[in-house]
């Protein structure tokens, strides 16, 4: 099972050698490494083997990946071309990690796996980002004509993961 995580981090990896090609970025460089010590633990531990610590590396490494993104995001003040694709993106990765844990661990709740810490961080990662989203589009008067359908889905959406929070502290 540790395969599934290792390809993972693969797909990682290979993405922080390309953003390195056009940007010497200390934080890469270091998840890069990061990536390539876990790739290293999960080929050598025996497949008996508790999947708990390297679902959270994983788990860790994704949510450092995509803070890269996300901090890119709010310097730029979420441009109109490319927030909506890169928010995608974001959550598109931060949501393998429960696909990783549903499928190393099919009888093991998110938080009995990763901890509370890690599941309050991936739902207020994903709960702050649209909010600082709809935050610049309300505050931005160039951008009145994206205050839609779409915009409040984000506000709807980014509430709930906020409140997830709430309801796992229960």
């Amino acid at each position: 099972m540790t395969t599934h995580i290792t390809e993972r981090l693969n797909q990682i990896h290979k993405l922080c050698d390309k953003a390195l090609i056009s940007n010497d970025d200390k934080v890469l460089k270091q998840l890069k490494d990061k990536c390539c010590c876990y790739i290293d633990v999960c080929k050598k531990s025996p497949s008996g083997e508790s999947l708990i610590e390297p679902l959270k590396q994983y788990a860790q490494i994704v949510l450092d990946y995509t803070y890269i993104d996300e901090t890119n995001l709010v310097d730029e003040l979420f441009p109109q071309d490319t927030c909506k694709e890169r928010i995608h993106t974001i959550f598109v990765w931060i949501d393998t990690i429960e696909e990783l844990v549903k499928k190393c661990l099919p009888e093991t709740s998110m938080v009995d796996c990763l901890g509370h810490e890690l599941v309050e961080c991936i739902n207020w990662r994903k709960g702050a980002l649209l909010y600082m989203l709809c935050s610049t589009i309300k505050g931005d008067s160039k951008r009145e004509d994206q205050i839609n359908n779409e915009f409040y889905m984000n506000v709807k959406q980014g509430i709930e993961y906020l409140q997830q929070i709430y309801s796992s502290n229960m």
